[in-house]
């Protein structure tokens, strides 16, 4: 077994992280820009990274179960393509309420 292998799962999982986070908590200084792009009122702004949270609540415990059963390198390839998709069709939104369900919906990757 090569020693490596762990190393190299640990940065990729690193890595991932750092780019969702990155996204993810853009949310909140950028609430002004999507608020003038969408006119959206202050507690609409406010909604957007508490949805986001609850998304991430609802999901953590499910696709813990998840990466169980399929295995961590598979979970983490899917969930990095299909966060990477749902990201470019959230930047095309121009309505609010799918923005929010968008940061709320249980079925994305944390």
């Amino acid at each position: 077994m090569n020693k490596s292998r762990p190393w190299q799962m640990l940065t990729w999982l690193l890595i991932a992280q750092v780019l969702i986070a990155f996204v993810g908590r853009s949310v909140a200084p950028l609430g002004v820009f999507i608020g003038s792009s969408l006119e959206l009122t202050n507690a609409q702004i406010g909604m957007l990274p508490a949805a986001l949270f609850l998304g991430q609540f609802l999901a953590s415990i499910p696709f813990g179960l998840l990466v169980d059963q399929v295995g961590p390198r598979r979970l983490l390839l899917l969930m990095c393509l299909c966060l990477g998709l749902n990201f470019v069709l959230v930047s095309l939104t121009s309505n609010f309420f799918l923005l929010l369900l968008w940061f709320s919906n249980n079925l994305r990757g944390t």
